[in-house]
């Protein structure tokens, strides 16, 4: 296969690939690099208007990312009764997806004696996150957010949130744990400053 095709294929692939994520970054930067790979291979095979088009798709994904990347977000955490409405309809609405990361998650947990907060972004409801005091440490019984807004920026304001920290110390809370086995999942918890116990490598902790 001539080297141009490949390139041509390549580019194809990758604009086709970036229609099927659902974050909006990510879209933006596959869609990106093959929309600059398909305007090379207009530009190699001498197709003007293919290399114009294309070109002009990769400025505009370049601008938005650019604005995605450097647009402050604002970020509010909201304590919640076990009964509010509109956290039962959030886990509700998202329960398949919620039941990937936590299989043993159900609405029974909600008549335990837990902490619900909603994490809004940009006045827009993303996630939730659900912890049970036990002594000085919390379990971590649900820590979600949707797929358009799952990136890392929820986890740190959440976290050097003031209000959240000052929550943590008024139930002197020194640790935080949550079991999880699923590996995607993992990887995020590490990437926020969870550790693996040497104890048990299915527990992650953190030190507040």
């Amino acid at each position: 296969m001539i080297v141009y095709e490949i390139i041509g294929y390549s580019g194809s692939f990758l604009i086709a690939i970036s229609l099927l994520m659902s974050n909006i970054f990510k879209l933006r930067i596959i869609n990106c690099i093959g929309a600059i790979l398909f305007s090379t291979y207009g530009l190699l095979i001498k197709a003007p208007a293919v290399f114009l088009l294309n070109f002009f798709i990769a400025v505009i994904n370049i601008y938005y990312i650019f604005v995605l990347k450097t647009k402050k977000d604002v970020f509010k955490f909201i304590k919640s009764e076990q009964q509010n409405k509109i956290l039962e309809f959030f886990i509700n609405y998202n329960l398949k997806d919620i039941k990937n990361f936590f299989p043993d998650f159900g609405t029974k947990i909600l008549q335990q004696d837990v902490k619900c907060f909603l994490i809004l972004r940009n006045l827009v409801l993303v996630g939730i996150f659900i912890f049970k005091k036990e002594n000085e440490k919390a379990e971590i019984l649900v820590d979600y957010v949707t797929k358009e807004y799952r990136d890392f920026k929820n986890a740190t304001a959440f976290f050097n949130s003031e209000e959240i920290k000052q929550e943590f110390k008024d139930l002197h809370i020194k640790q935080l744990f949550i079991f999880s086995e699923n590996e995607k999942y993992n990887k995020y918890l590490k990437k926020i400053g969870f550790q693996k116990s040497v104890n048990n490598n299915k527990i992650f902790y953190r030190n507040l």
